[in-house]
């Protein structure tokens, strides 16, 4: 309760590409998720699928 108290409830980034690298099967959801979720820091996520055109930089 004190971490989130501290971080406003945000989560670290490395806890957010855990979750979207072990529950979300597709790019696009796994994109749409990274790219709603707030940080505790400001982050540049580079992230790419395995087909073409599937590659974007999210700022947050």
């Amino acid at each position: 309760l004190l971490m989130e108290l501290y971080t406003h409830f945000r989560r670290p980034i490395t806890f957010a590409i855990r979750k979207a690298l072990e529950q979300i099967n597709t790019f696009e959801a796994a994109k749409d998720v990274l790219m709603q979720e707030h940080f505790v820091a400001p982050s540049y996520l580079i992230i790419a699928g395995i087909k073409r055109r599937q590659a974007c930089v999210i700022t947050r």
